[in-house]
């Protein structure tokens, strides 16, 4: 089995990405993602979600700053499935977003989201609860 990296260091619970996030500094987030790949990232893992924000903007947004910069595939990590299928819509589900992370294991979830990953030949990370 190879060894997949994906870096994680593009996620809004991080104190420095949320900042970003919310001021839309596209600077911050394209050297975090180009440090990434400096660090032999296989994928970069893209979480957008911060309180009082709008992340049907701002995951698109972050998508179109990552990939100025890197031809490395995107992880879409978000709990928010309109987010999600906003952002592959936005740009036809088409190059470099070929994961959905953090897919929970509700039916009403799942039946948004599998349809929305096949289509877009989206590999997937479901969440399941004991």
């Amino acid at each position: 089995m190879a060894v997949v990296v994906i870096g994680e260091s593009l996620n809004a619970t991080i104190p420095a990405i949320c900042e970003a996030v919310k001021n839309h500094d596209k600077a911050w987030i394209q050297k975090v993602a180009l440090e990434q790949v400096e660090n032999d990232a296989d994928y970069l893992d893209l979480n957008a979600q911060v309180t009082g924000c709008d992340e049907m903007i701002d995951l698109p947004w972050m998508v179109e700053c990552v990939r100025e910069v890197t031809n490395v595939p995107l992880v879409l990590d978000s709990s928010n499935p309109p987010a999600i299928i906003k952002t592959l819509e936005s740009f036809d589900g088409k190059d470099r977003c070929r994961f959905i992370s953090s897919i929970t294991n509700e039916v009403t979830v799942r039946k948004k989201l599998l349809p929305v990953a096949a289509k877009y030949n989206n590999r997937y990370c479901c969440l399941v609860n004991g």
